[in-house]
């Protein structure tokens, strides 16, 4: 029996890799397996709308052509329901896509998705906000909010972002209260991970598991000038938890209080509350990707 197959292309999205490429889903997909719909998004917040009319009409899979921030707008629809995201990269950082196996280049990601089938993963819910990648406050959430003000996209802007902050921002104070007792930081990078990675091979969180009911707390101090480039290297080569710069706390739910209110969900700006409540919710995402792919 043929799967009710829907594509939300975000026309927009990201670096623009997605372009001409609904002329080309037709011939990619596979049609004894897939009855297929196409639809773009008009405007912010579309997705989230087509997602959920698509539970509605009971499709099995939304195949989401965009970037970071037009899967996290399908995800949260799709939390505990019985449709599967399948995702295309079509954005600057691509952090879910590169944990869950999926190819950077779109006409192979399609072609992936033809022989994928639906696994389970975590959610983290930020004070009823949902997270599926990396959130974070601190000076990634000032970068955030930086980025997304840049007329152009894509790596090398992401690190001018970075590199005109850095020197000023200071380490923040952080209270974290886990399930084991509370714990005092002082940190420069905070995030909340649920996969491995923000996105372009910069792993925040090198040993996370999506599938295990828990997430992690990784407090980043900043380092020094000399330590900086080997700091730098940990984040390419998946050592940044060996660094005595960096602490992690792992488990299922954490309630977090902090200086302020500016902060980052999957790579979108955001502000949420000093005070963040956070829980995993288990297993609560349908993925469709490749069944070989540990995750």
């Amino acid at each position: 029996m043929k799967k009710e197959l829907l594509v939300i292309i975000n026309p927009i999205s990201g670096t623009g890799k997605q372009k001409g490429i609904d002329s080309k889903i037709g011939d990619i997909l596979d049609k004894s397996k897939f009855n297929i719909e196409i639809i773009k998004t008009e405007y912010a917040g579309h997705a989230s709308e087509i997602a959920e009319r698509a539970i509605s009409d009971k499709k099995d899979i939304i195949v989401v052509i965009g970037g970071d921030g037009t899967v996290n707008e399908v995800a949260k629809i799709l939390v505990n329901s019985n449709v599967a995201m399948a995702i295309v990269p079509c954005g600057s950082g691509n952090g879910l896509a590169r944990h869950l196996g999926i190819s950077m280049k779109p006409i192979k990601a399609l072609e992936q998705i033809n022989k994928f089938e639906a696994r389970e993963i975590d959610c983290i819910d930020i004070n009823g906000e949902k997270c599926f990648n990396v959130a974070g406050v601190g000076f990634d959430a000032l970068v955030s909010y930086q980025f997304a003000n840049m007329n152009s996209r894509g790596f090398f802007s992401y690190l001018k972002s970075v590199l005109n902050s850095y020197f000023s921002y200071k380490n923040q104070g952080y209270t974290i209260e886990t399930e084991t007792g509370i714990v005092k930081e002082k940190a420069f990078l905070f995030s909340i991970a649920n996969s491995c990675q923000y996105g372009n091979n910069a792993y925040i969180n090198p040993q996370a598991k999506i599938n295990d009911g828990k997430c992690e707390i990784v407090s980043l101090r900043k380092p020094s000038l000399l330590a900086l480039p080997i700091v730098g290297i940990r984040f390419l080569n998946k050592t940044l938890h060996k660094s005595s710069y960096c602490n992690i706390y792992s488990g299922s739910n954490f309630k977090i209080h902090q200086g302020d209110e500016i902060s980052h969900i999957d790579g979108e700006p955001l502000e949420l509350s000093k005070d963040l409540e956070i829980k995993v919710l288990p297993k609560s995402l349908k993925v469709y990707i490749d069944s070989k792919i540990k995750i």
